[in-house]
């Protein structure tokens, strides 16, 4: 019986990782510009965003100046990727009940979210006439050919007139490319909105973290890889 939970402890933990690291990728998106620390040490800025609620989200956000980049993302990407793993969760023997109800509420997630979205960005986001051109935006299929993601454009921070610095990555909507280097504020009548849907998402990801043993499991060497010296990849 014990061999058989520590098989089942590694099976769980494979399969969490996976969950782990998107759910990770995902509220990165929000902890960019939802956060109050000057500091861009991820790890840091992400802890203080799980433990926000919707008022301290509803303070951080008022009259703050937000890159189009940063809050026009779709986020389509993500949400096929929890289906998947509901799928594969329905499917496992692995997973209890309340897990599995977990996993499925952040992917309904999404949907809430898409519906605020739909309904209230319109009067949500206000364009403002400024431009941060300090970044310019280019298609990734410009920087790799390898690219399967044809919504997928890359934020570059400027190093010359001829170089630049990839600064932040996601999917767009056609539409909306021509705004990513504008700033944008939210509406304060409508914020109530924008932030409900946030604190919703940070009440997910901790019910999910408290259920599978208040941790996040990341495979370093595939998410992160370091660069020798030489100039060869570990």
């Amino acid at each position: 019986m014990q061999s058989k939970g520590i098989l089942t402890d590694k099976i769980l933990d494979f399969l969490k990782k996976e969950i782990d690291q998107e759910l990770l990728m995902l509220i990165s998106h929000f902890v960019r510009f939802i956060n109050k620390l000057e500091n861009d040490n991820f790890f840091d800025n992400t802890t203080t965003f799980i433990n926000l609620d919707k008022l301290a989200i509803t303070d951080i956000l008022k009259d703050k100046k937000i890159l189009g980049f940063a809050i026009l993302k779709s986020l389509h990407e993500h949400e096929k990727n929890f289906y998947t793993f509901v799928n594969r969760a329905m499917s496992s023997p692995y997973y209890n009940r309340e897990i599995l109800n977990s996993l499925i509420d952040i992917y309904e997630w999404f949907s809430e979210y898409d519906k605020v979205r739909t309904n209230y960005f319109s009067h949500i986001l206000v364009k403002l006439d400024e431009k941060n051109t300090g970044f310019y935006v280019v298609h990734s299929s410009k920087i790799t050919e390898d690219n399967n993601f044809d919504k997928r454009y890359l934020l570059m921070k400027k190093i010359d007139d001829t170089q630049g610095q990839v600064a932040n990555l996601g999917d767009f909507y056609s539409g909306n490319v021509e705004n990513l280097t504008n700033y944008y504020k939210l509406e304060e009548k409508y914020l109530d909105k924008y932030a409900g849907i946030i604190s919703l998402l940070i009440k997910s990801f901790n019910k999910w973290l408290q259920l599978t043993n208040n941790e996040i499991i990341m495979d370093f060497a595939k998410t992160f890889r370091v660069k020798k010296t030489d100039g060869d990849w570990l």
